[in-house]
């Protein structure tokens, strides 16, 4: 068989009050999970999608896993009936349904079509659920007991003939008592159950073809009808082998021979049924989906009867009143408490939780003896569980001191005398059967005793048997003894070998979790900071830590579980990085987290399978992995384990390979071959559209326009106006097993860049805002078991853009464009000439403001030089005029000294002239463009020394401190003519204004590819209104030094002017009273 008989060979005694809680075969669906009623009226059927669709007494649901939509009278007027009575679908995949007419699901539009039924006599609506079709497309049911109660429906014209009128001639029996039709065959034959009057029932077989009964057959068979309820009776079932058999309720078995055209009874067949259904009734039976069994039903049990042998599924304390099979093998249950979804494929995990129980079940450690026993170890002490279920319970304070110390133990192994060697606070070694009970703590004085309190994990060596163990101080050997203590209680009689594992630099925190032999006997030691490798044959350890900048690196600190496999892989579990594997070659680690399927990445333990898998115990559920494939399953409480949450160190392979693990709610074990993987991918259906979060339907207009003309399962692409561009599309994964492990995929192309993945809490893409343009929802499904369906379920969907975003909008906007640019070339050349014109005019005009402005420029220029000249030239030459015709007319009558003060007047005039009529020229030269800029190479040093020649005398003259702080060469790239020219006027002009005995100074810095040139004063510096006109040459007329010495302001204009023709500044600060600082930069050459 597809799934093994083993699967059925429990019977299941149980009622829907929920004993059975927990139990992964079998579910119970009712109002409390969404159903409209438990009570099951209608049966059960798929359609041609997936969707499961539900009878009920309140309305028809359809069912995709997840939720339930319910169809009742009120919410779809279309369907006028609460009650269902049946429910069936097609050969043609239309859906029907009966309450008291007939109904036909329209799935384009989410609607029902009636075909009301004609009147009946005697009709029992509640005692004839059954439809049927024929190859010719007609509906057939029941209504009553009799041939004028069987009614065929021709859908096209909605005309009922009951099956009297059509058999008449070849159906007139007068001694029929009760007649059900069973079943339509793929020839047209009708099979039906005839009670006699009697009592004996007969098997009454016709052809139907074109509205005519014929070749009709009455069979007498052996059985009779029931004693108490007229009810069962004949039963049809199409098996494998192409044969027709007939069940009597009784579980006698007839054989139709269409040769012979008579029922041969099954002896064999009847041997096996008979007994057990003699006073049990079987009410429905059917092929099983895979063609290699039946389904049996009688009121209140399920069977199932494959190769040979009939095995109880179920013994229910309610009415079954229907039985199905979907296409994943699901066998459904309908009854009057609710809907039984029964699962051949279930996992079989069992889980056990020592007795008595405690509000903490937590395991702490187990293992088993050679005897076959469970060694248990929980917070509320130790049970030692035997092959036949008998339960030994130890605690603390059954125990002698020094034994089982806080009531629970952290670690178990075998010794080979039988002894269980136990770590938890120190090791005891005890023997409960034998009353043997030893101990081993730390003593300070012995340096072979136990090297810690606390132990965390005892195992023998792989390659040489040693027991090794990890404590929270390292870990230690422990080396044979001469014996027990006498009699049966004390100190062990072994000592241990301390193994000194500090990684580097973290002495304290040396807790050794786990500890392993590899098959080389390289000791591993799992450790709280690292993994350490220690060789017992030279004593090297070597350390491995995670490393930040190394990705091969172990990727966590703390290695919590180590397993070396069949094929000498190592592999070590972490408490937050997963599975890692480890190279010995390379000594690097390949790293296995929840990215790659693993169910957590904390790691509790690691066992093999026999067929090279492993079986990985986490914080949230239990990961088989492939590590060839590198495919992780995953299985939680939905699986049937009773807890998603494992325990650290407790897991365990018995000699027959079966796996037992600790959790948080006591034992789970099974063994790796029942734990069936679900093959069968999903259907993918993209069955919801919410536009704006709401929910929309077919024919419903949302912003003026019909969204879906039909349903949205059955539609390949939808188009929708950018108006109704806020989306959202449900999915379901029609896949019944373990629908909340269901998992979606789904990718918009044109939009989403990658792959997005949800779990089955409502499966929903939601996209808002898309832009117009073509789109394609691709959507990928995966079952519980993480089987992908490699078919995709697409829909393509159209976001229109609005009207000045379509091509004829553009297309329109273009040529009115194109006319406009045409029309403005027409008016652009009726007006050329006149702008010609125009241009010509405006050409002369700018000419001539040009000239203007340059003649007004220069005239400007000539009335400042006048201005110049008239004022500040006239000053000196009049000095120089009055005391040289004085001197002339009275020379001889001037006394000496009078003489000399009166031609020092003449030199200071001259002075004057001469210092002004140069800088009036410099500035002439400039403001008539003669003035050209040539930059050369020269040192910076050279130049202030020469200026510093001309202007010393001057200094001296005012007792003024000129200071050169340049004391080294400074090549620099500038015009030498200009840079003195503006180094000798500030200077000039620093001298000018400070005071006798006063300082001036001349520094230069290199900055970057600058050099720095400044000149500082102690002078009588400027005012706020001085600094705000120092460059108008009107405010500076008069403006006079210290020692009277008279001045234009020309001197800095220029300085600023030659400097801006050089592409550099001058800058300036300064204070009243305390002096001016000025600056500017050359390039370094």
């Amino acid at each position: 068989m597809k799934y093994a008989i083993s699967l059925f060979t429990v019977f299941l005694f149980f009622s829907l009050a929920g004993q059975f809680s927990g139990n992964t075969d079998i579910e119970v669906i009712t109002k409390k999970q969404g159903l409209s009623d438990a009570y099951i009226t209608g049966g059960v059927t798929e359609d041609t999608l997936g969707y499961l669709w539900i009878g009920t007494i309140d309305g028809v649901n359809r069912y995709n896993g997840l939720e339930f939509e319910i169809f009742r009278p009120e919410t779809h007027d279309s369907l006028r009936e609460r009650i269902i009575r049946g429910i069936f679908r097609d050969r043609k995949g239309r859906l029907w349904i009966k309450g008291t007419d007939i109904y036909r699901y329209d799935d384009k539009h989410n609607r029902f079509i009636p075909y009301p039924t004609p009147t009946v006599p005697n009709r029992n609506v509640s005692l004839y659920r059954d439809i049927f079709d024929d190859s010719e497309g007609n509906i057939w049911t029941q209504y009553a007991k009799n041939l004028d109660g069987i009614v065929k429906l021709d859908p096209s014209t909605k005309k009922y003939t009951n099956l009297a009128i059509l058999g008449k001639g070849n159906l007139d029996f007068s001694d029929i008592e009760r007649v059900k039709l069973l079943a339509i065959d793929e020839s047209n034959q009708l099979w039906l159950s005839v009670t006699n009057t009697d009592g004996s029932l007969s098997l009454l077989v016709c052809r139907y073809r074109n509205n005519v009964i014929s070749d009709v057959q009455m069979l007498s068979t052996q059985s009779r009808m029931h004693e108490r309820d007229p009810r069962p009776g004949l039963l049809y079932c199409k098996t494998s082998d192409n044969l027709r058999r007939i069940f009597s309720w009784d579980g006698t078995v007839y054989t139709y021979n269409p040769l012979l055209k008579k029922l041969e009874k099954d002896k064999d067949l009847s041997a096996v049924f008979n007994p057990v259904f003699g006073q049990n009734p079987i009410i429905k039976i059917q092929e099983s989906i895979n063609r290699h069994g039946w389904l049996i039903t009688t009121f209140r049990q399920c069977y199932l009867f494959a190769e040979g042998k009939l095995f109880p599924l179920i013994h229910l304390s309610s009415d079954i009143l229907s039985i199905y099979q979907d296409r994943n093998e699901l066998i459904w249950l309908g009854t009057i408490s609710g809907l039984i979804k029964i699962n051949p494929l279930a996992k079989k995990f069992y889980s056990y939780i020592p007795q008595p129980s405690s509000m903490n079940n937590a395991i702490t450690a187990l293992t088993k003896d050679k005897k076959g026993n469970l060694w248990i170890s929980t917070y509320n002490g130790l049970f030692i569980v035997s092959p036949d279920g008998k339960t030994i319970h130890l605690t603390k304070e059954k125990l002698p001191a020094h034994i089982m110390v806080n009531n629970y133990y952290n670690t178990m192994i075998e010794c080979l005398n039988g002894d269980m060697l136990c770590g938890g606070i120190g090791i005891n070694r005890i023997n409960p059967f034998k009353e043997t009970y030893l101990y081993a703590h730390p003593d300070s004085d012995d340096s072979h005793s136990l090297n810690d309190w606390v132990v965390w994990h005892i195992i023998k060596g792989k390659k040489t048997g040693y027991y090794y163990i990890a404590t929270q101080n390292g870990s230690c050997r422990m080396v044979p003894g001469n014996g027990y203590a006498a009699p049966s209680y004390g100190k062990m009689t072994e000592s241990f070998e301390r193994l000194i594992i500090y990684p580097p630099g973290i002495e304290s925190e040396n807790v050794c979790f786990c500890i392993y032999e590899d098959h080389e006997g390289m000791i591993w030691h799992g450790l709280k900071k690292g993994l350490a490798r220690y060789n017992p044959y030279n004593k090297n350890i070597k350390f491995f830590l995670p490393e930040k900048n190394n990705p091969s690196s172990i990727n966590c600190n703390t290695a919590s579980c180590i397993m070396e496999d069949s094929r000498n892989r190592l592999w070590i579990g972490t408490e937050e990085g997963g599975l890692n594997l480890f190279d010995r070659k390379t000594e690097t680690f390949t790293h296995f987290t929840t990215r790659e399927g693993l169910a957590s990445n904390m790691v509790w333990g690691i066992v093999e399978d026999n067929h090279g898998n492993l079986w990985i115990s986490t914080n949230n559920g239990l990961s088989k992995f492939n590590p060839d494939s590198k495919v992780f399953i995953n299985f939680g409480t939905a699986d049937g384990l009773p807890d998603n949450e494992f325990t650290r160190g407790c897991y365990y392979k018995d000699s027959e390979g079966r796996l037992y693990f600790g959790t948080l709610s006591g034992v789970v074990h099974f063994h790796p071959d029942s734990i069936l993987i679900n093959t069968r991918p999903p259907e993918g259906v993209i069955d919801k559209l919410y536009l704006f979060g709401k929910p929309v339907q077919p024919g419903e207009k949302i912003n003026g326009e019909e969204i879906l003309p039909i349903a949205l399962p059955l539609l390949k692409e939808i188009s929708l106006s950018w108006k109704n561009n806020t989306l959202s599309l449900g999915f379901s994964a029609l896949h019944f097993v373990t629908p909340a492990k269901n998992r979606y995929s789904y990718k918009l192309e044109g939009f989403d860049t990658g792959w997005n993945y949800t779990g089955s809490h409502y499966p929903m893409a939601h996209y808002t805002n898309l832009p117009p343009g073509d789109y394609v929802l691709r959507l990928r499904v995966a079952n519980n078991d993480g089987i992908w369906n490699p078919k995709e379920t697409t829909l393509k969907i159209h976001i229109r853009p609005p009207f000045w975003m379509t091509w004829w909008f553009k297309a329109m906007a273009i040529i009115l464009a194109g006319g406009l640019v045409l029309f403005f070339i027409q008016y652009r050349m009726t007006t050329f000439r006149k702008k010609e014109l125009a241009a010509e005019v405006a050409e002369k005009t700018k000419e001539l403001t040009i000239k203007k402005n340059e003649l007004e420029r220069i005239n400007e220029t000539k009335d400042r030089f006048i201005r110049i000249i008239s004022h500040d030239l006239k000053s000196p030459f009049q000095a120089i005029t009055g005391m040289s015709e004085l001197l002339l007319k009275e020379f001889p009558n001037i006394p000496d000294d009078h003489k000399q003060e009166m031609i020092q007047v003449i030199h200071k005039a001259s002075e004057s002239a001469s210092s002004l009529l140069e800088n009036l020229l410099l500035w002439s030269k400039a403001h008539m463009g003669k003035w050209t800029y040539t930059p050369e190479t020269f040192d910076l040093q050279e130049a202030i020394a020469a200026v510093f020649n001309v202007v010393l005398p001057q200094a001296r003259k005012k007792q003024i401190h000129l200071i050169n702080a340049l004391n080294r060469s400074i090549p620099v790239c500038a015009d030498r003519s200009i840079t003195e020219t503006v180094i000798r006027n500030l200077v000039t002009n620093a001298i000018k204004f400070t005071l006798p005995k006063g300082r001036v100074l001349i520094e230069a810095k290199e900055t970057g590819n600058q050099v720095e040139i400044v000149i500082e004063d102690n002078g009588i510096g400027m005012n706020e209104e001085m600094q705000k006109n120092l460059y108008h040459m009107e405010a500076k007329l008069n403006t006079r030094g210290t020692a009277g010495e008279s001045g234009t302001g020309l001197g800095l204009i220029l300085c600023k002017e030659m400097l801006e023709i050089t592409g550099s500044q001058l800058f300036f600060e300064s204070k009243e009273g305390k002096g001016s600082r000025f600056w500017f930069y050359l390039s370094k050459a």
